[in-house]
This record gives structure tokens, C-alpha cells and sequence, in this order.
């Protein structure tokens, strides 16, 4: 490249990405998911660690949703029906973003703690950190087939305290 050299080493000039997404560059989504990953991967050799949506959203100085937005838009268009891992169905897999009342904040968290111990680290993991149910396993120490029957047992648990 040639160039203007005497700027800002720490600081990457953003405005043609920024003024892109002012204009609702949606139809450009390859190429704002792409910035972000060239973006991301400036700002982890700064922090020496995988910035968060968040971090990388102050450092471009634009809302968070915005980075969401353009990575979700990234993604493929993908079968409800196809396996997403080797134990899960995509529609097994999907986020809700609807917004939770507090009163359904407040009864699950009730429900969390109905469990004991171990059946709290599972649906934590299992639901809050999406891991697999081999991934669960693996993290607590524990076998597959234990997670699954955990998992299970205190669904039930949950949905028995639910309707007390």
C-alpha cells in the first residue's frame, strides 16, 4: 500500500464501514461481517484476547445490535430439519430474543434454584452457555448419558415447581 502513515497506530480508520452502515448497507452484509472479522481480530491482538460484540461495538463506537445484526445476517440460510451437532436439531438450537418479562426472570431463577448442584451446572451449560450435551460432559467431569438423564430429571423438576 502507499501510504499516509503518520496517523493514529492504535486507532483504525472505520469511517468507510460506519458510513456504510448509516446507509443501511444491508445488501452489503458479506462485507460488513467480514470487516467486523478483520476488525475483531485487530482489536484481539490489542487486548491479547477474543474481543466480545460489545467490546468490538465501543472500540467501532456503534450500538451492539448492529454487530448481532450483520453477523446473523452473515450466516447461511440453513434446514430447521438438519442436525446443527451430534445431538441437537437446529430448531433445538435457535435463541429466543423476545423479551422476558421479570416476572418469568423471576420465576426461573426460582426454578434454577429448586435444582441442586449439579442439575444447576447442567441446564446452565446445556441452556445458557448452549453446550452440547457431550461438551456439558465434558466440562463437569461426567458422562453423556449422565447429562442427558440429569437434564431431563430436572426439566421435570422445573416444570413440577412451575406448576405448584
Amino acid at each position: 500500500g502507499g501510504g499516509g502513515g503518520g496517523g493514529v497506530a492504535n486507532k483504525i480508520d472505520m469511517t468507510p464501514m460506519i458510513n456504510s452502515l448509516k446507509e443501511g448497507a444491508a445488501a452489503n452484509k458479506k462485507t460488513i461481517s467480514d470487516s467486523y472479522a478483520a476488525d475483531r481480530n485487530l482489536l484481539a491482538q490489542q487486548l491479547l484476547h477474543t474481543p466480545s460484540n460489545s467490546e468490538l461495538a465501543a472500540y467501532l463506537e456503534i450500538p451492539e445490535e448492529k454487530i448481532e445484526q450483520a453477523l446473523l445476517c452473515a450466516n447461511s440460510i440453513l434446514s430447521l430439519d438438519n442436525e446443527s451437532d451430534e445431538e441437537r436439531s437446529l430448531h433445538e438450537t435457535i435463541a429466543c430474543y423476545e423479551n422476558v418479562s421479570q416476572d418469568e426472570k423471576l420465576l426461573l431463577n426460582d426454578l434454577l434454584n429448586s435444582l441442586n448442584p449439579l442439575e444447576k451446572d447442567i441446564i446452565n451449560a446445556r441452556y445458557y452457555e448452549d453446550l452440547t450435551q457431550s461438551e456439558t460432559a465434558r466440562k463437569l467431569g461426567i458422562t453423556q448419558v449422565m447429562v442427558s438423564r440429569y437434564e431431563s430429571k430436572s426439566l421435570a423438576k422445573m416444570r413440577e415447581f412451575m406448576y405448584m
